[in-house]
């Protein structure tokens, strides 16, 4: 857009430096009214059509000498990209895109984009610090509504910030600013080795380079209603690599920490959204801002500490954490006397069990067995003994003596000695008193 007081001349893009007095700026066939404001990809200015007489905001980009070609011809793709994907999206909380064009010398590209009379969200922040809690939920809504609308057309945005959200007349959220969004369906023209997006917003499997869905955007979502509710971010450093680091590695304070008001429940919700792990996190972002809203209209309630969260499990405990307060109250009272009773029961029923448990007889005391005595040692019968001599002399008498030339024989083998005839039995006589008994007299 030139400098020109010709509404004819060609669209060379506007300079910002140059005074603009009595001079008319065009691009295309817009006249421009004023700049709003810059980024990395060129500015942002506030136009009028010439005919319908309806304001705009354009987005333009210029090919600067300091930009190689391929990084000029990278950067207006972005910004065509941008302005054909939202120009897909239609949704009361998203910018409406009107036109996407470049300009007959090649050398610029601009999005036309529905004009927002309001400041962005940070702006906002910077003039309020915090923000009234239903007031940033309602917000947050807004935002998330758009958000999950974006994610069900496969886009993820990539870069939501405070900055790229608008506040229109009535606390109206617009999100902006799809310039590094990627179509789940197709490639991204991130460079290798290069991190897009506002790091402070990031997310962590952005910065590791991960497979991105919906729950990045989640993320983004959570550090932005962390300020909002905080007044500080969660994540800060003085370096560029120690945020990265923090992002991925360390777990943010408490948004109590910067704000006691703040409700448990609370807490609990901003934590799970800005959970490392996706799965961890909401399974949209309209569940994560219900969930915010259900905790801040709760306000200060009794809270799921961490011991019972792990003891009753992270559904039952956010399950909990979303009941309205007289909802919750009673449960409380109703789940901790119940919860004594059980206890009580459980330890009379052991107690009583112990003692009805039958002893277990004591085991015997090891007793010595009696050691029956030996059987004497008797000699065998006269009669026996005088046998055995007879037969051991036969075989010596019967034996053959030996040469050197002979064989020795075995000896022959024993015969066996026969067992002495029983005993006879005493005679028992029976002799009178005047009966004389004879005595026994020798044969010669």
């Amino acid at each position: 857009m030139a400098e020109t007081s010709n509404p004819q001349a060609d669209g060379a893009a506007p300079d910002p430096e140059r005074p603009g007095a009595g001079r008319t700026w065009r691009i295309g066939k817009y006249e421009i009214l004023r700049e709003l404001g810059r980024g990395a990809m060129g500015q942002v200015y506030e136009a009028r059509h010439p005919v319908m007489g309806k304001t705009v905001a354009i987005k333009v980009f210029r090919a600067g000498s300091d930009l190689s070609a391929e990084e000029i011809e990278h950067n207006r793709q972005r910004l065509i990209d941008e302005g054909r994907r939202a120009g897909a999206l239609s949704h009361p909380h998203i910018v409406t895109i009107h036109d996407v064009d470049v300009d007959v010398h090649g050398d610029l590209a601009y999005v036309v984009m529905e004009f927002v009379a309001g400041p962005s969200l940070e702006e906002w922040l910077k003039e309020r610090g915090t923000v009234d809690p239903a007031v940033a939920v309602g917000l947050l809504q807004q935002v998330a509504g758009a958000l999950d609308y974006a994610h069900s057309k496969g886009i993820i945005h990539r870069d939501i910030k405070p900055a790229n959200i608008l506040i229109a007349e009535g606390n109206q959220a617009k999100v902006a600013d799809f310039g590094i969004a990627k179509s789940l369906t197709e490639s991204t023209y991130t460079k290798t080795g290069t991190v897009l997006g506002t790091p402070f917003y990031m997310s962590p499997e952005q910065i590791v380079g991960t497979t991105l869905d919906g729950r990045s955007d989640q993320f983004s979502l959570g550090v932005i209603a962390y300020r909002m509710l905080a007044g500080h971010r969660p994540f800060d450093a003085e370096s560029i690599t120690s945020l990265l680091y923090k992002i991925v590695h360390e777990e943010p304070p408490s948004p109590a920490t910067f704000n006691p008001k703040l409700s448990p429940a609370s807490v609990s919700v901003l934590a799970r959204a800005l959970a490392k792990q996706p799965e961890r996190r909401y399974a949209s972002c309209t569940e994560f801002a219900a969930s915010l809203q259900r905790a801040v209209a709760g306000g200060a309630v009794p809270p799921v500490s961490p011991a019972s969260e792990k003891l009753l499990g992270t559904v039952l405990a956010e399950t909990i954490a979303r009941l309205e307060p007289r909802h919750r109250n009673v449960l409380y009272y109703a789940l901790v006397p119940a919860l004594i009773l059980v206890l009580g029961l459980a330890i009379y029923a052991l107690v009583s069990l112990g003692s009805r448990r039958p002893k277990a007889a004591p085991a015997p005391a090891l007793q010595a067995q009696p050691v029956k005595p030996a059987a004497p040692l008797t000699q065998p019968p006269v009669a026996a003994r005088r046998q055995t001599k007879r037969t051991q002399a036969r075989h010596v008498a019967n034996a053959k003596p030996t040469g050197d030339d002979e064989t020795p024989t075995s000896p022959p083998k024993q015969e066996p000695v026969a067992s002495p005839p029983p005993e006879p039995k005493p005679i028992l006589i029976e002799h009178k008193a005047d009966t004389a008994i004879p005595s026994p007299v020798k044969k010669q």
